[in-house]
């Protein structure tokens, strides 16, 4: 109860201000509603949730369903997308549920699963709410598209909003969506979730393949991304965004016994491999438009980082520092322009996962890449087609396209997960009823969708408390002592 008290109070700034946003926020609306302003604008309310329906659109996704070959096979490829990533989140929500529960590792923030930007501290609050609108407009297009090919009415379409836009939504006709195959409402269903992806890895080649590779350092060296806490490194100043371009080992009179510049990691990782602790090092770093000189750094013991028996007497720096063309180099070709297996793996966690990720190291020694910003864009120039841009909204669009990939390919993959109401539980729920008809198919349809019904509950109830651990194991952890 203490530890409660104490969240509470440290938080008490923030939680008053999310107080007074959240009264606000129902004081108009519920005001609105009143006085039927909103009624005359066809906007609804579902509890907290303003739901704005409009007839618009209908004509423009009628237009696009025609090509009904087309939509029947994307129908179909986006069946096999949906079952493969679903079994590939449920597979991963369980290995994950297991590491918490059976480790020290902390349990995942509610604010951090949820994808919503502002709250969710991963994701920037502009870039997010642009990716997020776009993500759910894609997503909700695509289940009317499929639903208007087998001629299912489309009733209206929407927005949903909660202080910021949340969702999107496209209303068929229920009863319609009840009578048409199960093959045909399993298309409907995947349809979201693929066209996410798709869009996803569409966003993701223009932002490696034409912003990405059009980047070249200003200054060749090894790009400081992360500096270790405690160690030379940030004694001397050293800091993320650092470019370091030079270094020298000097003796103990500060004699100057070998000198090197820097171009590639591995040159930089060759010249510490040779040093020892407590030998001196020079450093020279390009920075803000500028060289800056470190001098007479003494390293220290990198047994002290890592505690391995191998690394006893070795020199440490303390510094992560890939080449400052590498670093680009895995955003613009993470697949191909890897050389082994091992380094491919590693540029696409780099890129799914950790690089977004260092948004949330609060120490000012570490760089914070996305979204990109200065110093790190100050690293860099722009060649090729789109030096024509302006710096400035060279960048804007980097970002954007980024979030675009990053945020549309969390919404396809998230609702693919085997619970209703996502797709993947609606998809799910057909594929089971498929199979049961084939194994027992002297069943009757009303014991059938019992049974399944029964299914889907359970997995979806089962799922619910996988993410409740997920967020509150650890919190758990530390009341109960």
């Amino acid at each position: 109860m203490q530890d409660i008290i104490k969240l509470v109070l440290t938080n008490l700034n923030t939680i008053l201000l999310v107080l007074i946003v959240f009264l606000g926020y129902f004081t108009i609306i519920y005001g609105l509603n009143k006085f039927g302003i909103f009624k005359k604008y066809n906007v609804t309310l579902w509890g907290p949730i303003i739901m704005w329906r409009t007839k618009r659109g209908r004509e423009f996704i009628d237009r696009l369903s025609k090509r009904r070959t087309f939509w029947r096979w994307y129908g179909n490829i986006g069946i096999v997308l949906c079952t493969l990533t679903m079994v590939f989140m449920f597979i991963t929500l369980i290995l994950s549920t297991i590491v918490v529960l059976t480790t020290e590792t902390r349990a995942i923030p509610l604010h951090h699963m949820l994808v919503i930007p502002g709250l969710n501290p991963i994701i920037p609050l502009w870039y997010g709410i642009l990716a997020l609108a776009v993500a759910i407009i894609v997503h909700e297009f695509s289940h009317g598209i499929l639903a208007r090919r087998v001629k299912i009415k489309l009733k209206s379409l929407g927005v949903l909003l909660f202080i910021i836009p949340i969702g999107a939504f496209v209303e068929p006709d229920e009863k319609q969506m009840e009578k048409v195959g199960r093959k045909d409402r399993s298309r409907i269903f995947a349809a979201g979730l693929t066209t996410n992806i798709f869009f996803a890895l569409l966003c993701a080649a223009i932002f490696s393949w034409g912003f990405m590779a059009a980047l070249t350092p200003v200054e060749s060296g090894v790009l400081v991304l992360t500096v270790t806490e405690d160690f030379p490194a940030e004694d001397a100043g050293i800091k993320g965004g650092m470019v370091i371009t030079e270094i020298e080992f000097v003796d103990l009179n500060g004699t100057m016994v070998e000198q090197v510049d820097i171009e590639t990691s591995s040159e930089f990782s060759d010249f510490m491999d040779k040093r020892k602790y407590n030998e001196s090092v020079n450093i020279t770093v390009y920075y803000e438009n500028k060289f800056i000189r470190f001098e007479n750094i003494t390293l220290a013991d990198q047994y002290n980082n890592t505690e391995f028996e191998e690394d006893r007497g070795k020199g440490f720096l303390g510094v992560e520092a890939p080449g400052a063309q590498e670093f680009v180099g895995s955003l613009a070709y993470p697949v191909r322009g890897a050389d082994n297996k091992r380094e491919r793996r590693l540029n696409l966690a780099n890129y799914f996962v950790i690089y977004p990720m260092k948004s949330l190291d609060p120490r000012e020694g570490n760089l914070k890449i996305l979204p990109f910003h200065e110093p790190l864009t100050d690293t860099y120039e722009v060649t090729g087609p789109l030096s024509v841009l302006p710096t400035s909204v060279f960048w804007v669009l980097a970002n954007i396209f980024f979030y675009l990939f990053w945020i549309n390919m969390l919404l396809g993959i998230f609702n693919a997960i085997p619970a209703v109401p996502l797709d993947g539980g609606f998809v799910f729920r057909d594929e089971m009823s498929a199979l049961l008809a084939r194994i027992k198919p002297k069943m009757d349809e009303k014991t059938r969708d019992r049974h399944i019904g029964t299914l889907s509950f359970s997995l979806a109830f089962f799922i619910l408390i996988i993410f409740l651990i997920l967020m509150f194991w650890s919190s758990i952890q530390a009341l109960t002592g």
